[in-house]
């Protein structure tokens, strides 16, 4: 069995590695990058890949270089399959290009929540021979016995691999955390973990950052709580509705604080998609203390797409901006800085906060500037509010030490050679370096 890492060697974000054995290939991950390909220290903006052909992605070095994995493409054999380990678009994002020939292997939850992002957010995806999958249940493609697990991360129904082929077993990690409301699936699989391994493919996105004490998703609920009762006026939060523990912790805050949890149509409709997986909140009567405050924008963009009959099926859950107005003091208003001209016609903000719940990194992006001077202007303050998807380094290394790896090859990290501290066997590779599993 041979891997080849085409990108996230050295990087966070835009995973993509080919694992061949025989005559079977298949692809895990293809996400799209975080940094620009050649200059690390810039952002990759996701919305430069409209209208541009595969050929030019491709010499930009924005489409890993696979031979036959995309339409239009060299025309090249397709691989016989693309493993997708969550829905977050630095694993997902570029599968707009996918050749069409090519299934899709992911979880249904994955598949609901890239569906719903599909018809609400800019950037598309191509998931047109979807394969749902089951944790602990193996599949085979080819040569290939691939075996899901699912996994504790901030991303909804997120999966590692297990792939076994020529004698040899590859475990790919995906991206993995032991402290969310699905922390025991960490705990539970450093119990069942299928050890021993030939190469455990790691991320470490961590690893480059300070250490210091990790806070559960549980312990956040407390905490806003506080902040909930400590101002009087609106609690603005700025957080992605994918991260579904993070929207199950604000619902759980608003019913034990009497208040509202208020989200827009693409957070209505997530929440609506995904509830069948899970006993998350969602429009509906069980869920009294959430409701849905619709954007103009949001119904317009809508309408374009032919889906307004989303439009309707949500009313029965609406706040009006009278309603809201209202009930200022008690509501938990879900924000993106696109909403930000929305709510400068909320009027009077007086006694109000923002809940900062994300990667605080994204605070320094030009579009929360206007945001940051809108706060400023109206005296508003900003509150941290948030723990990371990822595991720390003592969860990395007893996810190493579960598996009993022969070898470890860093992937989703800035910071390889810290691996040499979680095992005494680690191959660094680099982009494009075909790797023979020993």
């Amino acid at each position: 069995m041979e891997i080849t890492i085409h990108r996230g060697a050295h990087e966070i974000g835009g995973n993509c590695i080919e694992v061949t054995a025989d005559k079977t290939r298949i692809i895990l991950d293809l996400g799209m990058p975080l940094v620009e390909p050649g200059n690390k220290q810039q952002k990759f903006e996701s919305l430069s890949i409209k209208g541009k052909s595969t050929k030019e992605l491709l010499d930009q070095g924005v489409l890993p270089n696979v031979t036959g994995l995309y339409k239009n493409g060299d025309g090249g054999t397709p691989p016989d399959a693309l493993f997708l380990s969550h829905s977050h678009q630095d694993h997902y994002g570029l599968t707009a290009f996918l050749h069409p020939d090519i299934p899709v292997y992911l979880s249904g939850e994955s598949q609901a929540v890239i569906e719903v992002s599909d018809l609400f957010l800019p950037t598309k995806a191509y998931l047109g021979k979807c394969v749902p999958l089951k944790s602990e249940k193996a599949v085979k493609v080819g040569d290939f016995r691939v075996t899901p697990y699912l996994m504790d991360h901030s991303a909804f129904g997120a999966m590692a691999f297990l792939i076994e082929a020529d004698g040899k077993r590859l475990f790919y990690s995906g991206d993995i955390r032991g402290h969310g409301r699905k922390g025991k699936l960490f705990q539970r699989f450093l119990r069942i973990a299928p050890k021993p391994v030939d190469c455990l493919l790691m991320e470490g996105t961590t690893l480059d950052r300070p250490s210091k004490a990790i806070v559960k998703e549980e312990e956040l609920e407390g905490d806003l709580m506080k902040i909930i009762r400590e101002f009087p006026g609106l609690k603005l939060i700025a957080t992605s509705p994918q991260n579904v523990d993070r929207m199950v912790t604000l619902y759980r805050a608003a019913i034990r604080t009497n208040s509202l949890l208020v989200v827009d149509l693409y957070a209505a409709h997530l929440l609506d998609q995904i509830h069948s997986f899970a006993g998350v909140p969602y429009p509906s009567p069980s869920f009294k203390n959430l409701k849905v405050f619709f954007f103009k924008k949001m119904m317009r963009h809508l309408l374009r797409n032919k889906r307004g009959d989303l439009i309707p099926k949500y009313h029965h859950f609406e706040i009006g901006m009278k309603e809201l107005k209202a009930n200022f003091g008690r509501s938990i208003f879900l924000f993106r800085d696109s909403m930000l001209p929305d709510v400068k016609e909320f009027g009077d903000l007086k006694g109000s906060v923002l809940i900062y719940s994300m990667y605080q990194g994204y605070m320094q992006e030009p579009k929360f500037q206007a945001v940051k001077q809108f706060l400023d202007e109206q005296d508003i303050p900003i509150r941290i509010l948030h723990t990371s998807g990822h595991a720390p380094f003592e969860d990395l290394k007893k996810f190493v030490g579960a598996l009993k790896a022969k070898v470890v090859v860093p992937i989703h990290t800035t910071r390889p050679d810290r691996f040499k501290e979680l095992h005494p066997h680690i191959h660094p590779l680099s982009d494009g370096e075909p790797f023979q599993i020993p």
